[in-house]
């Protein structure tokens, strides 16, 4: 309070050149410099005779972003309030404040300050009497600290700003779909799980379409990936847009604030998910379903190719009585899958039949895997007839699943679904070497010489899998049958499928010496003018046109039209499902080659079909089975 004080710390801080406080600065920390002038330093200095008046001054600088560095404040400052009062005042306001006690000794104690303000690296203790060095030297020292400290919490602030950024980014990537923009599974996931809460609170309805884009498979086989890219990002594109059409400014946004509100996300590849919710019910579901199938008919301009997809939809709805997001994408799933098997380019709603059905096929599967393992696979033996003589002449080697629980299981029930689990390949080279081992086997009971070819069945992907050729040579090599013994049967879907790449196959097998046959041929997959292309020796005539033969003239005239072209290409005939001597009389008069069918005998065992190669002929009173 006196103003003398004040006029001596002006003088000592505001009087002297920036040089001197630079000289004093390098004095303090050790620092030499060979030209003192060349910074330059000051201090604003305010004053105030008394702490209320100092804490005002300090409330204002905070306030308007310019605060000070250090205040040099006295002990005794009567009257109001004293040093200790006014520096906890001050530290109230701004606790960033560097403060200097200006203290005798007769002053209060370092013990009493301590007890009170606390011990701080914002306080020291300047003793009176003091020289102009001392407070130059902390006036220096303190306003750097400050600096310093201000300067690494802004860098600490943008650090902080840095990371929250960063981390957003960073959870985005983690729930959005990088090639489309759509949430992925992640981000459906965490919605999901919003809903089943919202719904649970409110009684909020909602829907979820699964989506699966027909045939998705061969636009990335045919022309490549990039344009599979550029047609999920088409996809994505127009199911935002055809749902923003339908419900505006409800999108992923609007999620929990509106009445109806949609998420479009993509799970991978091609399956999409459409969430909705506040739809009254599931008849506006369907109608939405239409509309996005209505939407994704026209083609797609990708890269310069026209592209046409359609989509399955598989629906589920609230109405189920859903807890949790793993069982509502399963059901929809499963609904999606009823819709492909209905024709595709249309939705069906789950039911529960779908789940039971789903689970059934999943312990199907399982089954499958095992019964691999625990070769629970045999094979059964349909004989084929030479039509014109009644002599047998060859057999099809055919696959029965003989289930511990169900007991034979049929071939439709599982051939397909080991087909695209992939495992129809172990047991497709398992149904070869059976029945090589089997043919050698009837060999060695007639004298070393197979008696009769066997059949066998090929899978498509049997046909794809690199050395397929060599080990059918090893098969071969290693049973010691001739390879004109073994007919592989090739079905004509397959055939007509992948033509460009199963053909050279084909022909390799064809180089070892086996004979290959199309299988159901005539169903309607191939022309008959492109049959000249395939290394094909034997047409097998489905089971279908002979099952017609009596009822229309146009089977009649399709099955002799097979074989005028057959004959023309030298290939022979072998007809499926002959079961009436009726049947046979036609099949004869068309002068086909070869018969099989109940007529001549059902499938038999390894066993009974040693008895029929004893007795190899077979008359019109007697099938081969009886003769067994």
């Amino acid at each position: 309070d006196t103003e003398s004080i004040h006029q001596d710390f002006r003088k000592i801080l505001s009087t002297r050149s920036g040089a001197s406080l630079d000289d004093d600065e390098a004095a303090i920390f050790g620092e030499t410099t060979s030209s003192p002038s060349s910074r330059s330093r000051s201090f604003e200095i305010d004053s105030a005779m008394q702490g209320q008046e100092g804490f005002e001054m300090v409330r204002r600088a905070v306030d308007a972003g310019r605060p000070y560095a250090v205040a040099f404040v006295d002990m005794r400052m009567p009257p109001g309030w004293d040093g200790l009062q006014t520096i906890e005042q001050l530290w109230r306001i701004d606790p960033a404040l560097q403060v200097v006690i200006c203290s005798a000794y007769s002053d209060h104690s370092w013990h009493q300050i301590i007890d009170r303000v606390g011990m701080s690296d914002r306080l020291l203790i300047l003793k009176k009497p003091f020289d102009a060095a001392e407070v130059s030297q902390l006036a220096i020292a303190l306003a750097q600290k400050w600096q310093a400290t201000r300067q690494a919490v802004v860098k600490l602030d943008e650090l902080e700003t840095l990371v929250q950024s960063r981390t957003l980014e960073l959870r985005h990537a983690a729930t959005h779909d990088r090639l489309t923009g759509l949430p992925n599974r992640a981000g459906l996931g965490e919605r999901l799980t919003a809903m089943l809460r919202e719904h649970k609170r409110q009684t909020r309805n909602f829907a979820v379409l699964f989506l699966d884009f027909d045939r998705f498979k061969i636009i990335n086989d045919s022309l490549g990936h990039e344009v599979g890219d550029g047609l999920l990002m088409g996809i994505a594109s127009r199911l935002s847009e055809a749902l923003d059409r339908l419900y505006p400014g409800c999108g992923p946004d609007a999620a929990g604030k509106r009445e109806i509100s949609w998420i479009a996300s993509r799970l991978g590849g091609d399956e999409f998910v459409v969430l909705i919710e506040g739809l009254p019910g599931i008849e506006s579901a369907t109608q939405l379903a239409d509309a996005l199938l209505s939407d994704l008919r026209p083609s797609f301009n990708v890269l310069g190719h026209e592209v046409y997809v359609t989509a399955s939809i598989g629906i589920t709805s609230s109405d189920i009585g859903y807890d949790a997001p793993a069982p509502i994408l399963r059901d929809a799933d499963a609904a999606m899958y009823r819709a492909k098997q209905s024709g595709r380019d249309c939705w069906s709603v789950f039911d529960s039949s779908m789940h039971q059905q789903l689970m059934a096929r999943m312990q199907t599967e399982v089954d499958l895997r095992r019964a691999v393992e625990r070769n629970e696979f045999r094979l059964v033996y349909q004989p084929i007839v030479a039509i014109d003589t009644g002599v047998l002449v060859g057999a099809e080697a055919l696959l029965r699943w003989d289930h511990p629980t169900r007991g034979l299981v049929p071939p439709n029930d599982f051939i397909p679904l080991a087909e695209e689990m992939g495992i129809i390949i172990p047991i497709g080279q398992w149904v070869i070497q059976t029945a090589l081992n089997q043919l050698r086997a009837w060999s060695d009971a007639h004298g070393g010489k197979p008696p009769i070819y066997l059949a066998v069945n090929i899978s498509k992907r049997q046909l794809l899998i690199p050395g397929l050729v060599e080990q059918v040579k090893q098969m071969l090599e290693q049973t010691g049958i001739p390879p004109k013994n073994l007919k592989l049967e090739v079905t004509e879907s397959i055939v007509m499928e992948k033509a460009e790449v199963i053909t050279p196959v084909l022909r390799k097998l064809r180089e070892l010496g086996l004979t290959l046959a199309m299988d159901d041929f005539g169903t309607g997959h191939s022309s008959l003018n492109c049959l000249h292309r395939f290394p094909i020796q034997t047409l097998k005539i489905d089971r279908a046109f002979v099952s017609n033969l009596g009822r229309s003239m146009q089977y009649t005239a399709v099955i002799q039209a097979i074989v005028t072209l057959a004959k023309n290409l030298g290939m022979d005939i072998v007809v499926e499902g002959v079961e009436t001597p009726g049947q046979l009389a036609q099949v004869q008069e068309m002068e086909c080659d070869f018969g099989q069918g109940y007529l001549f005998s059902k499938p038999v065992s390894p066993e009974d079909l040693i008895a029929m190669l004893n007795k190899r002929h077979w008359g019109p009173q007697r099938p081969l089975a009886d003769v067994a």
